[in-house]
């Protein structure tokens, strides 16, 4: 069995930071595409500028998907072994805020369904 390692406090704000930067990344997009009116041409129903959000929303939720997984796992290792309490707070804080940051990420992403770009 391997031994538990505690994730740093750098990497317990890792899930809030990529929600972040997607957060800038739709937004600004979506307000700098409808400035300039670029990618405004469709493509299967929708504009291209939707779809390169969307694409830039999945690829969020991917990361911070995969960051959950591992902190699960980084939180069944402390469960399993006897560690420190800051290594097991740790693990629980870093799998709290990447759910968090899942859950945001999903709430700021979904108007991009049903709202029009640039309307």
């Amino acid at each position: 069995m391997t031994a538990a390692r505690s994730p740093s406090l750098w990497r317990a704000m890792t899930g809030l930071a990529i929600w972040m930067l997607c957060f800038v990344a739709l937004y600004g997009g979506h307000a700098l595409g409808c400035l300039y009116r670029a990618l405004l041409d469709e493509v299967v129903g929708l504009p291209i500028l939707t779809w390169l959000l969307v694409l830039i929303w999945a690829i969020s939720l991917t990361m911070l998907l995969w960051l959950a997984a591992r902190s699960l796992s980084s939180l069944r290792l402390t469960r399993a072994g006897g560690v420190q309490p800051l290594s097991r707070f740790m693990s629980v804080l870093t799998l709290t805020v990447d759910i968090s940051g899942f859950v945001s990420t999903v709430a700021i992403g979904l108007p991009l369904f049903w709202m029009p770009v640039c309307a």
